[in-house]
Order: structure tokens, then sequence, then C-alpha cells
């Protein structure tokens, strides 16, 4: 994981190594998601205030997203 002091949720970078990410239902999560092997399913009820990336990305009915892409901290991580 990686953060960046100060900001919001574009601030804030995951970097997962599982080949599964389960957000779980009725939750808040914040940031940008980073698993390239992972097949990653959001449930109802749930808000992601920023970015999803993986192998395969599930979006369940009821779930709900806004884009806040921590792109500054991508570019760190992939220079």
């Amino acid at each position: 994981m990686i953060i960046k002091a100060g900001g919001g949720a574009e601030n804030v970078l995951w970097k997962v190594q599982e080949n599964r990410v389960d957000v779980k239902k009725d939750a808040l999560f914040f940031g940008t998601y980073l698993a390239p092997s992972a097949v990653i399913d959001l449930y109802q009820g749930e808000i992601l205030v920023g970015a999803l990336y993986g192998q395969q990305v599930n979006i369940k009915e009821r779930a709900m997203g806004t884009g806040k892409t921590a792109v500054g901290l991508l570019l760190l991580l992939l220079t």
C-alpha cells in the first residue's frame, strides 16, 4: 500500500498480490486498487471512491463508484 500524505482518495494506492479481491457488502472504500492478477468483486451497497484495476472487475447491482484515480502514485510506482 502506498499513501501520500494529505488529500483524498486519489492519494491512496493499494497494490494487491492476491488472485481475488472481495470488497464486502455495505462498505465504503477509498483509493485505487491495483490487482493485475485478481478478480475483483464489488458487491451491492458498496461505495468506492477511487478506481479498480484487475484481470476481471465485477460491479454488482447497487454498487457505486466515483472516479478518483491515484494517477500520480501510479506514475511513481511504474517509473
